[in-house]
């Protein structure tokens, strides 16, 4: 589409453009969506606008979301427009308009008493607690089968939200990091991916824990690593004291 407008627009005095393309489309999709909504084939509307300059594309782009607001209000639906993940396409702003339904796939953080809503990759946690002072001295603890904070959690008898779970990744320049989330949390491999460095992150390999960390995966911490290693900590992990963690 660009190449097109490259070719058909000679002068700014011609912008902003809209180019719009209505077609069937094809995807290897592991399983179609609810059938009718959408199968392996599908017709799909895509737009494409120029624009003179950046308060331009804001505007038309407020005009985008409008129009579709209205479009889904007319025919009755509860949905929201959800912040997404803008993905490969880049850029700084996008959003998904979701229907609200309990058969639906997608999980969304959003507020009955404003018009916030986000995909879980974009919604950001941010934690109120303060973190208290510590109770108790550093204790080393053995744990010699213990590979999982769950295990950990029912030999220690404490709950898993005290516990600290630590995934060894790699980043693209090579250098090895440490991620910390609480020991019921998973990392959100889209929010890590966002953070200055980590766009192109992967697991450690076994051989690359026993390098930098000294132990074998399972039993990793941010505790007495081999080498100096970058930590990268959740909020919750920063406002939590006595917990525990390899």
């Amino acid at each position: 589409m660009t190449d097109f407008a490259r070719n058909e627009l000679k002068s700014y005095k011609q912008l902003p453009k809209n180019f719009y393309q209505i077609q069937m489309k094809f995807r290897d999709e592991i399983r179609p969506r609810f059938g009718v909504m959408r199968g392996r084939e599908f017709l799909m509307k895509d737009a494409y606008s120029f624009h003179l300059d950046e308060a331009g594309l804001v505007r038309e782009y407020q005009n985008m979301f409008d129009t579709y607001g209205r479009i889904f209000t007319r025919l009755g639906l509860k949905f929201r427009a959800v912040q997404a993940d803008t993905g490969a396409i880049g850029g700084s702003g996008s959003h998904e308009f979701h229907v609200m339904a309990s058969s639906g796939e997608d999980a969304l953080a959003y507020c009955e008493d404003s018009d916030f809503a986000a995909n879980v990759e974009m919604a950001e946690a941010i934690c109120t607690d303060t973190r208290a002072p510590a109770a108790q001295s550093m204790e080393k603890v053995s744990t010699p089968k213990q590979t999982t904070c769950s295990d950990v959690a029912a030999l220690l008898g404490i709950e898993i939200k005290r516990t600290v779970k630590a995934v060894a990744v790699v980043r693209a320049d090579s250098k090895f990091a440490l991620v910390l989330v609480r020991g019921d949390h998973n990392v959100n491999d889209i929010k890590l991916s966002k953070l200055s460095g980590m766009a192109d992150f992967r697991l450690a390999t076994e051989a690359e824990v026993r390098e930098h960390m000294g132990c074998v995966p399972g039993f990793i911490g941010p505790v007495n690593s081999k080498l100096p290693i970058l930590v990268i900590c959740d909020r919750t992990v920063a406002a939590m004291s006595d917990f525990v963690c390899g």
